[in-house]
């Protein structure tokens, strides 16, 4: 208990400082004092709307192929992916200490689909479509043969 009694006087004593002193003396790499170079500056300031977009914002980002089994590999972990990006190049975001999900993200920054690991034998258990392709017709090259 004692250290959170210490720990809030100091942030009470750092931010008299600030005020008081940091902020109203004149710096010598900005030739200004802080807070008049932030005012001045404030037209340019954006705040982050959310709390989830400024998490997106410091992800790591890479560009994949999404494979024909709808997987993609990230940091040597295997994700599934929806079955409509087979075959695209999509954005990706991840948190790389914390491979638990992923992000595709869109060329406008918008999150579209959240994607996590490959679960090896869930998937497994997934009904697969029956090949539909029918065999080759040899009798034709047979028929040729035949002619000659």
């Amino acid at each position: 208990m004692e250290q959170y009694f210490f720990i809030r006087e100091l942030n009470q004593k750092l931010q008299v400082y600030i005020e008081s002193q940091y902020h109203q003396t004149i710096h010598s790499t900005i030739k200004a004092k802080p807070l008049d170079k932030y005012m001045e500056h404030i037209d340019r300031i954006r705040f982050v709307p959310s709390k989830q977009e400024l998490n997106h914002i410091f992800l790591y980002r890479v560009t994949r192929k999404i494979k024909n089994d709808a997987t993609v590999s990230i940091s040597n972990v295997l994700f599934e992916v929806p079955a409509k990006y087979i075959g695209d190049r999509v954005q990706i975001r991840y948190d790389p200490s914390c491979l638990d999900k992923a992000y595709i993200f869109n060329d406008s920054d918008t999150c579209l689909d959240v994607v996590y690991p490959l679960n090896r034998i869930a998937n497994s258990t997934i009904p697969r479509g029956v090949l539909t392709k029918s065999s080759i017709d040899f009798s034709v090259f047979s028929h040729e043969s035949e002619e000659v």
